[in-house]
């Protein structure tokens, strides 16, 4: 996925976002996690969803970093509001969240 995205410097939020989701699913390693929310923060500059928003709130639950999570998960959800997206998924993360 590294080499992927280095080579491919111009890709979309949503590709961006899928490579990062990818890393909070399968990835452990603190080093490439914090690859991960480069490509999340990178992806949410291209254009701020409750997706992107989601999946950077969900990677900093997995570092262990409580306020940048909340902060971004409380986002998504004031994202999906805005368009009528369904946020159960990110409210039951916020719980996970706030167990830290």
């Amino acid at each position: 996925a590294k080499a992927f995205v280095k080579e491919n410097e111009n890709l979309d939020w949503n590709t961006l976002n899928s490579l990062a989701w990818g890393f909070y699913e399968d990835v452990e390693d603190p080093k490439a996690l914090k690859k991960g929310i480069k490509w999340s923060k990178k992806s949410i500059a291209k254009d701020a969803n409750s997706f992107n928003t989601d999946t950077l709130a969900a990677l900093y639950y997995k570092l262990g970093k409580k306020k940048p999570a909340l902060k971004w998960a409380n986002k998504s959800i004031a994202l999906a509001q805005e368009t009528g997206m369904d946020f159960s998924s990110t409210t039951e993360l916020i719980q996970h969240i706030e167990k830290l």
